[in-house]
């Protein structure tokens, strides 16, 4: 191959490209409000009636910056959404009267789960125990914590031993509907809290904490993607493939590959295939 044959042959190799370029379409739905603050509002969860699937994807915007999910009355302010989780704030249950039994509910309701991947059930608190019932599957797990140990300053879930100041439980799969009881049995100490934690958050155990994140997953369908075809109700947009959930019940979507976007708008994924030539 000649020198002039050969560059041109590499030009042209380096220059003929096939590129996909991200599509800048909104994510949310066409003509609703798709930023809450510095946090962006995906479609199936929208702001104001007519921009989400259905009611339990709707999002409220407070003050114009803080985007909140609400379930059973329960006011969760968002963190972040990502494929098929989103990321919330929650308040711990807590006690601090010696032999107090507190108990309280929470459900997320059909479309929403505690992330089993992402979440931890943890109590603090010297000589408790904090029990912990989820539903559907109806199942009790008890979580006992001591001071038999040095109580460090801070850690996370993953560090209390149940004998620290802290313990810990693994989440149940397909859990929507939780109760927390906290049993606390000591006097003239720092109160009791029992919470659903992400896996990866600070715990102080000097001080009572008032939030913490918690991880939900949710679906887009309670069907399975066969049954949903077969039914011809699939809620994926095109270019886009469904996807079963492994732990429950339910579906989400994806874009097929080589293209971007919001996988539940009709045609939320977009490629653009842009080839480029040249000559010497």
């Amino acid at each position: 191959m000649s020198p002039k044959l050969f560059v041109q042959v590499v030009v042209f190799v380096t220059l003929f490209l096939l590129r996909i370029r991200e599509s800048q379409a909104s994510l949310a739905k066409a003509g609703c409000q798709e930023m809450c603050g510095n946090i962006s509002i995906p479609y199936p969860f929208g702001i104001g009636a007519g921009c989400y699937m259905h009611e339990s994807f709707e999002v409220f915007c407070r003050g114009d910056h803080v985007p909140i999910w609400s379930a059973n009355n329960q006011e969760y302010p968002i963190l972040e959404f990502s494929t098929d989780l989103v990321r919330v704030i929650h308040e711990p249950v807590t006690s601090c009267a010696e032999f107090e039994l507190i108990r309280v509910t929470q459900t997320l309701g059909q479309y929403f789960f505690l992330s089993q991947d992402h979440n931890l059930y943890v109590a603090v608190g010297c000589n408790i125990k904090a029990y912990f019932i989820t539903y559907p599957i109806n199942r009790s797990q008890v979580c006992e914590s001591l001071c038999n140990e040095r109580v460090p300053v801070g850690g996370s879930p993953a560090n209390c031993t149940g004998y620290n100041g802290c313990c810990h439980l693994s989440i149940p799969k397909n859990v929507t509907s939780y109760e927390i009881m906290i049993q606390y049995n000591a006097s003239g100490s720092a109160c009791a809290q029992a919470f659903v934690s992400d896996i990866s958050a600070p715990i102080y155990f000097e001080k009572r904490q008032r939030q913490f994140p918690l991880v939900l997953n949710w679906v887009v369908g309670l069907t399975t993607c066969h049954q949903a075809r077969k039914n011809g109700d699939n809620l994926c947009g095109s270019n886009t493939y469904c996807v079963d959930l492994t732990n429950s019940l339910g579906y989400n979507c994806r874009c097929r590959k080589g293209y971007k976007g919001n996988p539940y708008l009709p045609n939320g994924c977009q490629g653009n295939f842009q080839v480029i030539s040249f000559t010497l």
